[in-house]
C-alpha cells in the first residue's frame, strides 16, 4: 500500500495521495471558512544539470531538494512530488494569501543555499506558482492547473521567484496557444514569404 501512494525516489506522497489530501483539504477548509494554498515548485535549470552531470546526480539532487523542502514547510503542510523535478505543497488553514507568500519566501530562501551532490557544488533556484481555493478553484484539477500557469509565469520572469495565479495569466496562456496554432497552420500552408 505504501508504494502505491508514495514516490520511490523521495518517499514523499505521490500524485495519488496528493489528489486525496488536496480534496480533503479543500473540503475541510471550506467548512472552516479558510483558504487552501497550493504551491507548485519546479527546480530551475534542472534539465541542464540532468543532461550535463547525468540522471544519477539529478536523482540525488531531487532527493536533497525534497529533504530541504521537508525541513522548511509548516508542520500542517503536505509536501508531495508530482513528477520529475516538480513538487507540490498543500497549505491548509491559510488565514490570508500573505501566509502563502511567507511559505514561498521561506522555501526560496532555503533553496538559496548550495547543495553538495557527489562532490559537485550545485546552486539552484526554484520557480513557485501559487493558487488559492476557493478564489482560483474548488477542485484539485483547477488548483493544480492554475498553480502550473503561475509557476510558468514565474519561470518566464527569470525564475527563482513566486507568482500568484491571476486570470490575466490564463488569458495570456490561451492567447499564446492560439498564436502558436495559427503560426503552425501558416507554416503548413506555406503562407510565409521571405
Amino acid at each position: 500500500m505504501y508504494m502505491a501512494t508514495h514516490d520511490p525516489l523521495t518517499e514523499l506522497p505521490n500524485r495519488t495521495l496528493l489528489q486525496d489530501r488536496l480534496e480533503h483539504a479543500i473540503s475541510s477548509n471550506h467548512r472552516k471558512g479558510l483558504q487552501v494554498g497550493l504551491l507548485l515548485l519546479d527546480i530551475d535549470r534542472f534539465k541542464l544539470i540532468n543532461e550535463s552531470l547525468g540522471h544519477e546526480i539529478g536523482d540525488q539532487l531531487v532527493r536533497a531538494v525534497s529533504q530541504r523542502l521537508q525541513q522548511n514547510v509548516r508542520p500542517t503542510d503536505t509536501l508531495a512530488r508530482s513528477s520529475g523535478d516538480d513538487f507540490v505543497v498543500i497549505c491548509e488553514d491559510l488565514p490570508s494569501p500573505q501566509e502563502g507568500a511567507r511559505v514561498a519566501k521561506r522555501l526560496l530562501n532555503a533553496m538559496s543555499q548550495h547543495f553538495i551532490v557527489d562532490s559537485n557544488q550545485l546552486s539552484i533556484g526554484i520557480s513557485i506558482g501559487i493558487s488559492l481555493s476557493p478564489t482560483d478553484g474548488v477542485t484539485p484539477q483547477a488548483l493544480l492547473r492554475h498553480a502550473d500557469t503561475a509557476m510558468h509565469n514565474a519561470k518566464a520572469c527569470g525564475g527563482n521567484c513566486y507568482r500568484f495565479f491571476t486570470s490575466e495569466m490564463n488569458k495570456e496562456a490561451v492567447q499564446r496557444l492560439s498564436l502558436e496554432r495559427r503560426l503552425s497552420e501558416a507554416v503548413e500552408r506555406q503562407q510565409f514569404i521571405l
